[in-house]
């Protein structure tokens, strides 16, 4: 399943001191930084690897 599905940031929107990435399907933090935009980067990240394994076959 592509992580863009299930990947989810929180606290949504700006101004908080640190954000974490979670995985919807287990409630587990997969992944935290103080700048949500460094984790918008990680999911796009795990996104376009997940592309590139289905690519591989």
């Amino acid at each position: 399943m592509d992580p863009i599905n299930y990947l989810k940031i929180n606290p949504i929107g700006e101004g908080a001191r640190y954000y974490e990435v979670y995985d919807s399907r287990t409630d587990a933090v997969v992944y935290g930084h103080p700048s949500r935009a460094w984790c918008v980067d990680w999911v796009i990240e795990e996104h376009l690897r997940y592309i590139a394994a289905e690519e591989k076959g």
